[in-house]
This record gives C-alpha cells, structure tokens and sequence, in this order.
C-alpha cells in the first residue's frame, strides 16, 4: 500500500498535472485571480501555503478526512515543484510586492 507522500506525488506528476497542466502556469493564474479579488498581490508562492490552510480549516470540523491529509501532502509537493523552477533566492515578486502589514492586520482582525 502507498504511504500518503507516495498517493500525492502520484498526482501531483501524474492526474492532477495531465488535468490541468503544469502547477507554475495554474499557481500564476490562481495568484492572479486572487490579487484582483483582495486589492493586492499574491505571489504564485502563495497558492500552496493558502490551500494548505483551506485544508487546515476543513480539518478541524473532521481531523480524521484522509483526502485532506492527501492534498496537504500534494500542495506541500506543489509548493516543492515551484521552488525547483524559481531561483529560491528569487521568489517571483513575494517580497517586494505584497503588503505584509496589511496582510497581517487583516488576519487579526479576522481572528
């Protein structure tokens, strides 16, 4: 039986990337589609680390749903995959663009 990191590289490199394509182009588009929703830049970099908490927060209404886990493991592979085709000096425009203060200020006013 495959381990759950074996069952998420499978898709990750197989399924999920055949469906829709490679992860950088999806993770552009998706970080694209968010920063004109919120006002303000997402980076590609992003993408995984936000699904990973939409797993997270599902996760505390069941901690035992295996897909949850599965895909925590697939972002966190994904997020793997982007560091390997950008320079991890240069994470797109990460550091550069995003307001980290707002950000911050939003999450504290949201919890």
């Amino acid at each position: 039986m495959a381990t759950i990191l074996e069952k998420a590289q499978s898709i990750i490199y197989g399924d999920r990337n055949d469906s829709y394509g490679p992860f950088d182009v999806e993770a552009r588009k998706l970080a694209d589609m968010w920063s004109s929703y919120i006002g303000f830049p997402i980076s590609p970099e992003d993408v995984p680390a936000m699904m990973i908490i939409l797993k997270l927060t599902r996760l505390s209404n069941d901690n035992c749903h295996y897909d949850s886990w599965l895909d925590i493991a697939g972002y966190a592979g994904c997020a793997g995959k982007l560091q390997n085709i950008y320079d991890a000096n240069e994470c797109t425009t990460q550091d550069q663009d995003k307001p980290q203060d707002a950000v911050t200020e939003s999450w504290k006013r949201a919890y």
